[in-house]
């Protein structure tokens, strides 16, 4: 089944490492298309409310408009180019520009949920160096308000199109395998690995424990978490099968969580060939902390795409 994906753009550097992803994932998610989305400056709204009532006014504003528009065509139609020059079919290729209505984030989530848009591809940092260690408000606002499309999250330099998901045994989780296997499928690579950190107990309670108290409280943690993850597994199996998605193609492993899950997960990419990270918004708790997790990737994980599945 062909996917269809809104990628966000505009003319920083950041922007074009986003095209530069999905021109490289396009080779392994193939039938794609592509709506490049450029949200062009908010205008004045003195001017606006003056363009009402007075003709120089309106002059001044229509030729506002017509400059924005045509930077934002000059925008679009480089970025275009650059997923052309990387093997992209520019006929699969869609070019829209529009001006800023209720905000960027707003207006790219307006866009990706009225049409059937499988996930929405945002470029991660802002652009000056003070920036450069949080991620923009653009992009935060569109993860945490997204309810129906999952939002991709692009850092830096990315080269490798192997794709890991990171699972907990939630809903979540089992949202964001269906997610990936959907946009996998019909095509025979990449594999798909499936990772899960067992958490620890001073992941949920941060109250010092007397030793035997601790130990029963492991054990406990650990039951449930073997429990959650066989019901897991179970469920994925159907998800794979409904995505036509070949089992061969399919690598679990469990690590134990001697680190934060959300460290653990890091180092794991750093040591292992992955480009992408799959996860769901929310963890099996649903609680502040397993939020953390997701929350930490988004802002830790340098030169990697994070697909963040609502």
């Amino acid at each position: 089944m062909e996917k269809k994906l809104l990628v966000a753009v505009d003319d920083s550097l950041q922007a074009m490492k986003a095209i530069d992803y999905v021109a490289l994932m396009a080779r392994v998610l193939a039938p794609v298309r592509f709506v490049l989305f450029h949200v062009q400056p908010a205008l004045s709204q003195y001017l606006t409310d003056e363009a009402r009532r007075k003709e120089k006014a309106r002059r001044v504003l229509k030729e506002i408009l017509a400059a924005n528009d045509a930077k934002g065509r000059e925008v679009l139609d480089s970025a275009l180019q650059r997923m052309a020059r990387k093997g992209v079919d520019p006929k699969r290729i869609e070019t829209v520009t529009a001006p800023m209505d209720v905000g960027v984030a707003n207006d790219i989530l307006a866009v990706g949920n009225a049409k059937p848009y499988d996930a929405i591809i945002v470029a991660r940092r802002g652009a000056s160096s003070i920036q450069k260690w949080f991620m923009g408000s653009v992009t935060a606002n569109l993860v945490e308000h997204t309810t129906l499309v999952p939002i991709w999250v692009v850092d830096g330099t990315v080269s490798s199109a192997n794709i890991l998901l990171a699972a907990d045994g939630s809903a979540s989780a089992l949202r964001a395998l269906d997610h990936v296997a959907f946009m996998l499928s019909g095509h025979p690579t990449p594999d798909l690995q499936i990772l899960h950190i067992r958490p620890r107990l001073q992941d949920y309670c941060e109250i010092e424990m007397t030793n035997e108290a601790a130990r029963d409280a492991e054990t406990v943690l650990i039951s449930d978490d073997q429990h959650c993850m066989t019901g897991f597994r179970e469920q994925a199996m159907t998800v794979l099968e409904k995505n036509d998605f070949p089992m061969e193609r399919l690598n679990w492993e469990t690590l134990d969580g001697k680190l934060a899950v959300a460290h653990a997960i890091l180092n794991h990419i750093d040591r292992n060939d992955y480009g992408t990270v799959v996860m769901g918004r929310r963890g099996r708790s649903k609680s502040k902390f397993t939020g953390s997790v997701s929350r930490r990737l988004l802002h830790k994980a340098e030169n990697t795409a994070l697909w963040v599945v609502p």
